[in-house]
């Protein structure tokens, strides 16, 4: 939900306080309808399916142990809850959030509270994952990193194999790239160079560090007053000129909210200027300027396990994606998205001196719309424009599936029978590369979001005279077909206590906390937990 998203609206729906109030009051009055829900969801699973993802009570004397991290998020508690259902393995998860959704999960068979990373100081995060790792002797770790720890579970995994190799100790493994790959493609300028470096085609880039930095580039596409003064042509020399937009190479929440502002503004530079000023860049805080390329977004998700592509999906996109739809994987558009995808990976291997790597990876594309509907692959040209060396939550449309937990399991393939699964999964299937999502299943949402922003908020702009009828009719359309054809990402028939958390727990706990220490926020991902101050 989004400050976006309830422009229109009566002013106190957008302050601060009556934000963070309603939403309170919003999820009180809910309980009653969810507690419902989840009663019958377990009853239900007691009674008649008996499916929930549980820890075996008996395990076979190979079962290995295997870290999860990210729990709180829906992308660490899919792959969790998939490992636990089609996986006879002891399954740990931790995440840095004592109120974790996931710590609820019948999947886990204990949950771990992590000290949360800072910019100042990550070494209490390190310490803490490092000690969990040997505390509870994990053979697997698969890291579902956030934003703000890509860097420090890439240290983790270096440490945990030094000192297990110092101690001659049990092997370890992890689906988390080292350090030196994760600093490449987690910087959006260092990203685009090593794209451009193997051979690929990037958007035009600039790292700038100053404001000054940033005008050079702008002047240079910016069109004479000359030009602009017959109003008849403005228009047509803008659409023809080249734009940029400028975007924080950090994480930095409130110049987000500006990124798609289009560059130079059409007023004057001096107007330009002064928008570039107002963003605080500097040495300490740069910036991209990135050439602007008309058309649709995607992205997508990959698992990589010792160089080699196991799990793929692609899904249209945007700047924060709430609806996860999966494009059909044969199609010349995900197609074209794959290929990029194992290029890159080729490419990381040198990288990592020639030493094949695991790790999640994600790509942010922009799609000319002449192309996205191609129907050959040639046809297609793709403009990275993003990296993120970590789990995405499309990850969620694999529906916690067999062939995506064995595609885990496969990190142990030097140990064939520590790949035996609990549900009746034959080898070819996990023998096929890569997997994707199951064929005929429809996409994924978050019922607490959609309700929020597709009927609330509409409903309220109506009531006060903020927007038509039709538009309220649209959006509880939508809401309706999400809620009979799609899939909650958090909830589980199997598995509802986290769904439970995150709408009356953990989300309550967090507008309790932004009112308490009057900590602003623009809008919130209720499936990841990222709360965007403004």
């Amino acid at each position: 939900m989004s400050s976006s998203s309830i422009a229109k609206v009566p002013p106190f729906f957008s302050n601060h306080v009556a934000k963070n109030c309603l939403l309170i009051v919003l999820s009180c009055l809910a309980l009653p309808i969810s507690l419902s829900i989840v009663a019958t969801s377990l009853f239900y699973t007691q009674w008649c399916k008996r499916t929930t993802p549980q820890p075996l009570k008996h395990r076979p004397e190979n079962a290995k142990t295997i870290l999860v991290t990210g729990v709180s998020m829906a992308k660490g508690l899919s792959i969790a809850r998939a490992l636990a259902k089609h996986t006879p393995h002891r399954i740990i998860g931790a995440d840095v959030s004592a109120l974790s959704p996931g710590r609820f999960s019948a999947a886990l068979d204990r949950y771990v509270a992590l000290a949360p990373p800072t910019a100042d100081d990550a070494d209490p995060y390190i310490d803490s994952m490092i000690e969990v790792i040997e505390r509870e002797n994990i053979d697997l770790w698969v890291s579902c990193s956030s934003v703000g720890a890509a860097v420090e579970d890439a240290e983790v995994v270096r440490l945990v194999e030094r000192k297990r190799q110092d101690d001659k100790g049990k092997a370890f493994r992890a689906v988390q790239f080292p350090d030196n790959i994760v600093r490449v493609l987690h910087e959006k300028d260092e990203f685009i160079e090593f794209v451009e470096g193997i051979g690929l085609e990037t958007p035009e880039s600039h790292r700038c560090a100053s404001v000054g930095e940033v005008m050079r580039v702008l002047e240079r596409h910016s069109p004479s007053s000359d030009l602009l003064r017959d109003a008849k042509g403005a228009a047509r020399i803008w659409e023809q000129k080249k734009r940029f937009i400028l975007k924080p190479i950090g994480v930095d929440d409130r110049a987000r909210e500006k990124m798609m502002t289009l560059l130079p503004l059409e007023a004057s530079l001096d107007a330009t200027r002064k928008y570039v000023q107002d963003l605080d860049i500097s040495k300490d805080n740069p910036f991209q300027l990135q050439q602007y390329i008309h058309g649709t977004e995607y992205c997508t998700h990959a698992l990589v396990v010792n160089g080699k592509i196991k799990t793929f999906t692609s899904c249209p996109s945007s700047d924060m994606l709430m609806h996860y739809a999966a494009l059909p994987p044969f199609s010349a558009l995900s197609k074209t998205m794959l290929a990029f995808t194992h290029k890159v990976v080729a490419a990381l291997k040198d990288v990592n001196s020639g030493q094949k790597v695991s790790g999640h990876l994600s790509f942010d594309f922009l799609v000319p719309d002449r192309d996205a509907h191609a129907k050959n692959m040639e046809d297609v040209r793709l403009y990275p424009i993003e990296c993120n060396p970590r789990a995405h939550t499309a990850v969620t449309l694999f529906k916690e599936s067999a062939e995506m937990a064995c595609a885990y399991l496969s990190t142990f393939d030097d140990e064939p029978s520590a790949t035996i699964t609990a549900s009746s999964h034959s080898p070819s299937d996990a023998e096929r590369e890569p997997v994707y999502p199951p064929p005929r299943t429809g996409g994924v949402y978050w019922a607490a979001h959609d309700i929020v922003t597709l009927l609330i908020v509409p409903v309220l702009a109506y009531l006060f005279g903020h927007c038509a009828l039709t538009q309220v009719q649209d959006s509880v359309e939508e809401l309706t077909h999400h809620v009979v054809y799609w899939s909650d990402g958090t909830f589980s028939v199997s598995d509802p206590l986290p769904w439970l958390a995150l709408c009356h727990l953990y989300w309550p706990w967090n507008f309790v906390e932004a009112l308490r220490k009057n900590r602003a926020w623009s809008r919130v991902n209720v499936s990841t937990g990222k709360v965007f101050e403004s």
